[in-house]
């Protein structure tokens, strides 16, 4: 009994012993009616946590039907005292009193469920209304369970529990066409010839779907175009930034000092706008470090500044390079016509006068350029890819949009976290997946990298009239790494539509 009806029992007990009334030499039954009241009240609602608890440890189950209760009040008619009347008269005037719960119905939700992809070419759907007719210890029964398999003597039974399929006989017409017989006997369906059929790995692809060329296109947005920094001396430099695209992976950015060129870098991003590397293109008398693995961490370039002795020195001032790039949900300019989903991502330079080495150069002011990496508008479809070891997956094909001028696209192929060969390079410890239970976008990314190489990545340009390209555009032929699988023998059968 649950902890709660424990404790309201022993409440009334302690009532019945200390504090009830007594008329006629026993317990007032109307404080025994408001006992029942609350017992059925408790009664039903376990029913309904029960029932509730069968929908959620069912949720799983193929062909399940959830179920919902529904309470019922229970009324009680009684008369009341005789109400005076006009004249000399009275009558008695009938009144209902509630009494609790009773009869709490149990029905099943009928709403067909969602229809998910198996890749067993025998599995069934039944559409909208209907159920399967099976044969179980001789019981004809109906289900939605649509798992299905072939056993030994070529019966198409239910996978779960061995029940047999039943269905009206068919007949082969000369002509090619099957006749079926609608009248008859109900029949186990069975195969009359069961031989394995070879499978055929994906070569081509037929969709369609249209891709807007005004769309905005990806980009790193300056975020702060200026910073004034308070050097050595006392003095405020102005610092600008410009950034001019290279191409969608690749931006040059610019920093400038009262207009004078002073360095120029150029950075790199993946599909997901993560910083690849850092490049240095442009200065002159600059001083760099880099970190452990040899790449680019700090930059100092120097510029001309009056010392308090009134004498112009060269200066230093280092930029700090990010690691990585950060989520970020900062508002885009409006004529940028930013979709709401579009990847966002911080890029920020920090500046500090001085050089690493020096003392005290961690205490000096520092001053920020922000700039955002913006993803272009996305367009995904869905197909079914059969590898060329036979098992199907189901990947998302990803188009970006990434140059407004020449209305150029990037596609990209993925296969989903719960794909077999994406999780076989999750748990793979020689890919040092931090969480292989809960991997990032990156380890996704380089996870669908490792799966399908080169193959994975295209890019489409339309000519001014909205064809394809085909002379500057790449569509690579898809292929996937081998994976291990089962033969599986399937039947032969013709469906009459």
């Amino acid at each position: 009994m649950p902890i709660g009806i424990v404790y309201v029992c022993f409440c009334l007990l302690l009532s019945l012993a200390h504090g009830c009334r007594q008329s006629s030499g026993g317990i007032d039954m109307s404080f025994i009616n408001d006992i029942r009241v609350g017992t059925t009240g408790l009664k039903n609602y376990q029913n309904k946590l029960d029932v509730i608890s069968n929908n959620v440890s069912n949720a799983s189950t193929i062909g399940f039907r959830r179920s919902k209760v529904t309470f019922i009040e229970s009324f009680q008619s009684i008369q009341s005292a005789a109400v005076p009347n006009s004249g000399n008269t009275s009558f008695l005037e009938p009144t209902t009193q509630g009494y609790g719960l009773v009869g709490a119905q149990i029905d099943l939700d009928m709403k067909p469920g969602e229809y998910t992809r198996t890749g067993n070419l025998l599995d069934l759907a039944v559409k909208d209304d209907g159920y399967f007719i099976v044969e179980r210890e001789d019981r004809q029964l109906y289900t939605r369970d649509g798992n299905l398999a072939i056993d030994a003597n070529k019966h198409v039974v239910q996978e779960t529990n061995g029940a047999f399929i039943k269905g009206f006989a068919a007949t082969m017409n000369g002509n090619g066409t099957t006749t079926i017989d609608t009248q008859g006997p109900l029949e186990k369906v069975q195969f009359d010839k069961v031989e394995s059929i070879p499978f055929k790995p994906t070569t081509n692809l037929i969709f369609a779907s249209n891709l807007d060329h005004e769309s905005h296109v990806r980009s790193l947005e300056v975020g702060n175009p200026t910073v004034n920094i308070t050097d050595r001396y006392e003095d405020i430099q102005n610092i600008a930034q410009s950034i001019e695209r290279i191409d969608p992976d690749q931006y040059e950015i610019s920093l400038l000092h009262k207009g004078e060129e002073k360095l120029k870098l150029q950075v790199y991003f993946n599909d997901l706008g993560d910083i690849l590397n850092w490049e240095i293109s442009g200065g002159d008398n600059i001083e760099t470090q880099t970190d452990e693995r040899g790449l680019l961490r700090t930059i100092t370039f120097f510029y001309d500044s009056v010392n308090k002795d009134g004498e112009t020195v060269k200066s230093p001032m280092t930029v700090t390079l990010p690691k990585v790039s950060t989520t970020t949900d900062v508002t885009m300019p409006a004529h940028l016509n930013i979709s709401s989903d579009a990847i966002k991502r911080n890029i920020d330079l920090n500046l500090r006068p001085g050089i690493p080495t020096e003392q005290g150069y961690g205490t000096m002011p520092v001053g920020t350029f922000n700039s955002v990496f913006v993803g272009g508008r996305v367009h995904t479809t869905e197909t079914n890819l059969i590898d060329n070891e036979g098992q199907v997956h189901s990947a998302g094909i990803t188009f970006e949009h990434v140059d407004k001028k020449t209305n150029t696209w990037y596609y990209r192929t993925s296969l989903p976290v719960t794909d077999p060969l994406i999780q076989l390079y999750l748990q793979d410890e020689d890919n040092l997946v931090l969480n292989p239970d809960r991997p990032s976008l990156l380890d996704l990314e380089e996870a669908n990298q490792a799966i399908f190489g080169d193959t994975r990545r295209g890019e489409i340009t339309f000519s001014e009239n909205g064809f394809i390209n085909k002379a500057i555009s790449y569509m690579p032929a898809l292929a996937t790494r081998p994976a291990d699988i089962e033969r599986l023998e399937v039947g032969i059968a013709k469906f009459e539509i």
